[in-house]
């Protein structure tokens, strides 16, 4: 790293003292982060992009967020670890100070406190293993106390096979194998503590010394650098060698020891970079190598001691081990440079001289304190005000400068103090105060005090009185030597507001900001004003800046950054650049651009990079080093290194050359349905799926993580679920989604990380699920059920059309009984009624006659009323009280005739339902084969038995009777009564849904009716 260039500041230089040094920036962890105890042995970037730190208490994965530590209570060897390795097939492996293990990490385990990891012993054999390394060929080799050994890597634990190289073995040091890097011909370096080793592909072996031009025997490290040459560390200095073309001798290219510049004999590990630079750890701190040139860094620059390990991040940060545990110092990160005296006042004002050197003011009341570097120190002076002047202008941004002759000018209480042409700020103690103009003419306040100071293009020097309300705007004239005042004049009010800054456009026109009021343009002797009206709020506005484009940024105290894209225009476009856009505040202090075009804003909240052609803003904070306090001042120096002035200190910034951001890789590293965790590889998983949950398992908690959030960038997360919706996620920096109350179906969830230009993971992790739906909502169970309630809404509409028939049924026989029975009786009551009315006195024997028949008539009309209400009525639907009704009418029939009348029933009559119908027709056919009998049997008893079985209903009638009479001639063609009777009890019977049969004979007539029925005993 190259010595910072000097920092020095302006006017008479008296009273010099030197302050404190650099700050990296470097962030620290240990154990209270999660970091195992005791030193870290060994730093490995595995191929996800995760850190692996190795201690003597075990060891842990760092993601960027978290540290994951696995050690004896996680199943892990309870042993120091000094190594860790994952091969081109994934597989990893420990090396321990008690064995070799091996780490399947892509087999799904438990949660990340270790249940599920499988960690096998590769061999009973109790080696203390230092170092690990997998050559081109997939060969994975240890190293260990006793030697070199290659793994054999067979199904089962695996076995080691010792290697001879040929130690010499006068001490217990000469076999420790220290490192291993592979030769760029093939084969393989070795690192002992006899020597350096080479074991060439046909296994031939040789080895080096401190005789071959080596620092020293005892060799630590090795880094090979890919042109041939390779990089040994020992106890006394690290050196550069090649071997010679007959590959017989060593070639020393390059040495550095004490003797040379390096601060420590004992370097302990190696580091080349991916830039090419070689980083070595010492017992005091790190030292630099590049283009033979050596910068150390150690206590005072905050890094701990001794340094161990040292590994390159993803972003090319560095990541350093120790005894305290682990730092990450972020090599392209700012520095910053605190002095030690206190108070710090703020810097106001950051500039070049002549020379190149970087001139720093601060200020109080009385004094300037001038700030200068030297070598990495930041040096202070006190600057006095010159003759009259009782204090500096207390104006920020512009309150000193040098002109295009190297003459310097400052704002101070009693006006525009001019010094004799100096070069270089540092010769300023014997600079003549040349003059200080009075000021007070251009406004009339009475007043001298300067606030801001500018020269532009033609080399006039512009500046601004503060006296309110009475402020001034004024410039001196080179050519003349004299002061002009704008007040009242060129399109300036009498009394405007404070000029607070000045710039010039690509045109030759001046910018002035006024307090409050806008920007003034003056072009062609006048004045152009942009007011609110033109997009410039009404504020403070603390600075300017001309870009390379010919832009002009305008830092305002509120409502963001002002772009003015073409100053030189008639009626310039103004452009807004706030918080809606990126940055991280509205209240703008400084703005200064880079060599590639991106504009750094500074803000209360750090520095906003701002890169317009690709729309991206870049947020660096404390996190990368910066200074505490507010931005006020930026420059960047004619090398293109930028420096801001805060008030916490100078931090220094040089910027990367724009390179596409690497899409940060992410892994699902957590799933939870229900509460339960689901297996993940241990490594993580870049997608997965889940079998199908059942409905009630429908809330999932998913964590996830990004690896590319090492180098100390800020990564967002965004994710979506399809399913629900395709739209990702607002960027935010949880990495925990919880899918709650989700409704059955398929889902796929995406998650995806965010870099700080906006850059996102590709592809993003996923995993697929889908969510069934309850039993009553499946498609099987919605067609059964579907078609059951077809069914039930048939069989319910062919119950109701059979209840409708049934009801007509009854009606229709209701109506023919009525106008039947009733109907006939009532009429032929009617007509012997009227028979009787025209009978005379003389005909009373008939007339009694007619008056009995009319009494008769009415009793069958009162019995067939009784039967119709009978057999309509619900409360009587049953076989029992059928077969009582019809019992109690034989009873009634038979006694007079002396006939015997008996009956068979079933158990449990009543439970035999009858429809009306049924109840009627069986009730109708039974009284008619009893008044058959009765008629024209002449039997001396009669049974009816009653059966039920498998549905139907049997009841049959037998006498002892003669039987039928035989029909009468021509009884076919005129339908006898007997012949009547019977068919209409076969009516009935088939109107019921029954069948009827007669069997008939000399000893007796058996009547048989089989019908269907519902229920049963």
């Amino acid at each position: 790293m190259r010595i910072l260039r000097s920092v020095v500041a302006a006017l008479t230089l008296m009273v010099s003292s030197a302050l404190s040094g650099q700050r990296l920036p470097i962030k620290s962890f240990s154990a209270s982060d999660g970091l195992p105890g005791g030193g870290i042995n060994r730093i490995v970037r595995d191929s996800h992009g995760f850190l692996w730190f190795c201690s003597t208490e075990g060891i842990a994965r760092f993601d960027g967020h978290d540290f994951v530590r696995f050690g004896a209570d996680a199943g892990w060897p309870a042993h120091a670890v000094n190594d860790f390795l994952q091969a081109r097939d994934g597989s990893c492996w420990i090396a321990t100070s008690q064995g070799l293990f091996r780490l399947d990490m892509a087999v799904p385990g438990g949660p990340p406190t270790g249940g599920g990891r499988r960690v096998v012993p590769v061999s009973s054999r109790n080696l203390s293993v230092t170092c690990l390394f997998e050559d081109r060929t997939g060969v994975l080799w240890c190293g260990t106390h006793a030697g070199l050994f290659r793994v054999d890597r067979s199904p089962g634990p695996g076995s080691l096979r010792s290697i001879n190289l040929g130690f010499p073995e006068k001490t217990t040091d000469d076999p420790i194998v220290t490192a291993l890097a592979g030769k760029d011909g093939g084969g393989l370096w070795i690192g002992a503590g006899s020597g350096l080793y080479s074991l060439e592909p046909d296994g031939r072996v040789g080895r080096y010394t401190k005789a071959d031009g080596l620092p020293d025997t005892w060799v630590r490290s090795l880094a090979v650098a890919g042109d041939g040459s390779f990089w040994v560390a020992t106890r006394k200095g690290v050196g550069r060698l090649r071997l010679s073309a007959g590959a017989s001798r060593l070639e020393v290219l390059e040495t550095y020891t004490r003797g040379n510049g390096f601060p420590d004999l004992v370097s302990d590990v190696l580091l080349r970079t991916g830039e090419g630079k070689i980083i070595v750890g010492t017992g005091v701190g790190l030292s630099l190598i590049e283009r033979a040139k050596v910068d150390s860094y150690g206590l005072d620059e905050g890094l701990e001691v001794p340094v161990l390990a040292l590994a390159e991040g993803a972003r090319g940060e560095l990541w350093v081990g120790t005894d305290h545990g682990a730092q990450r110092w972020i090599l392209d990160g700012l520095t910053t440079y605190v002095p030690s005296d206190r108070p710090f006042q703020r810097i106001n004002s950051l500039l070049e001289d002549r020379t190149g050197a970087l001139v720093a003011v601060t200020a109080n009341d009385t004094l300037f304190k001038i700030r200068r570097m030297v070598g990495n120190r930041l040096l202070s002076s006190t600057l006095r005000m010159p003759p009259g002047s009782h204090r500096p202008g207390w104006g920020w941004h512009q309150p000193l400068l040098q002109d295009h002759l190297g003459a310097w000018w400052c704002a101070t209480d009693q006006g525009l103090c001019r010094f004799e042409v100096t070069p270089s700020a540092a010769a300023l103690p014997g600079a003549r105060h040349a003059r200080t103009y009075k000021v007070q003419q251009i406004s009339g306040s009475g007043s001298d005090e300067v606030f801001a100071v500018f020269e532009d293009s033609r080399g006039d020097i512009w500046f601004s009185t503060v006296a309110n309300p009475l402020n001034g705007l004024g410039r001196w004239v080179r050519a003349g030597d004299r002061i002009e005042g704008f007040n009242g004049k060129a399109g300036i009010p009498e009394r405007p507001s404070l000029a607070t800054a000045f710039a010039e456009d690509q045109a030759g026109n001046v910018w002035v900001a006024f307090n409050g009021a806008g920007l003034g343009r003056f072009r062609n002797g006048r004045f152009d004003l942009f007011t609110e009206a033109d997009g410039i709020p009404a504020c403070w506005i603390r600075s300017m800046m001309l870009d390379g484009s010919g832009r002009l940024w305008v830092a305002c105290s509120r409502g963001g950054v002002r772009i003015i894209e073409d100053p030189t225009a008639a009626v310039p476009h103004v452009r807004a650049f706030t918080t809606d856009q990126g940055l991280a505040g509205n209240s703008i202090w400084s703005c200064v651009e880079d060599r590639w075009g991106r504009v750094y804003v500074g803000t209360g909240a750090g520095i906003d990079r701002v890169d317009l052609e690709h729309g991206r803003v870049l947020h660096l904070s404390e996190a990368q080093g910066l200074a505490s306090g507010v931005p006020r001042a930026a420059i960047r120096d004619r090398e293109g290194t930028l420096w801001f002035g805060l008030s916490g200190g100078l931090s220094r910034y040089v910027p990367p050359a724009p390179k596409p951001e690497q899409p940060p890789p992410i892994f699902l590293i957590s799933l939870r349905v229900a509460g339960t965790a689901r297996a993940l590889p241990e490594s993580g998983a870049p997608e997965w799926d889940l079998p199908d949950l059942p409905a009630g398992q429908n809330r999932i908690e998913v964590d996830f993580t990004s690896p590319g959030g090492l180098g100390g960038n800020t990564l967002r997360y965004q994710y979506r679920l399809r399913g629900v919706s395709d739209d990702w996620s607002r960027a935010s920096l949880d990495r925990r989604v919880d899918l709650a109350n989700l409704a059955p179906g398929h889902y796929h969830f995406q998650v995806r990380a965010m870099g700080e230009e906006g850059r996102t993971s590709d592809p993003p992790a996923e995993f697929r699920f889908t969510i069934l739906p309850p039993l009553w909502i499946r498609w099987w169970f919605l067609t059964v059920a579907a078609g059951s309630l077809l069914g039930v809404a048939w069989l319910g509409y062919n119950y109701r059309l059979r209840h409708l028939l049934e009801v007509e049924r009854i009606r229709t026989r209701i109506a023919a009984d009525l106008h039947d029975d009733i109907g006939a009786s009532l009429s032929r009551i009617a007509i012997l009624s009227e028979v009787v009315k025209r009978r005379t006195p003389e005909d009373q024997p008939e007339t009694a006659r007619f008056l009995s028949e009319i009494a008769e008539s009415s009793r069958d009309l009162v019995d067939s009323m009784a039967e119709i209400v009978w057999s309509i009525n619900p409360k009587r639907d049953d076989l029992q009280h059928l077969l009582a009704r019809i019992g109690q009418f034989a009873s009634a029939s038979l006694q007079a005739k002396d006939i015997r009348w008996t009956m068979t029933l079933p158990p449990d009559p009543a439970k035999v339902k009858l429809t009306p119908e049924q109840r009627r027709g069986m009730y109708l056919i039974l009284k008619e084969a009893i008044n058959n009998a009765l008629k024209h049997s002449g039997c001396r008893s009669m049974n009816l038995q009653v059966a039920l079985g498998q549905g139907r209903l049997t009841a049959q009638i037998r006498d002892d009777g003669s039987g039928l009479p035989p029909e009468p001639p021509g009884s076919e063609s005129t339908g006898s009564q007997r012949g009547r009777g019977l068919i209409n009890m076969q009516v009935r019977a088939h109107d019921i849904g029954g069948h009827l049969d007669v069997a008939s004979g000399p000893e007796g007539t058996t009547i048989r009716l089989d019908l269907p029925f519902r229920g049963g005993a």
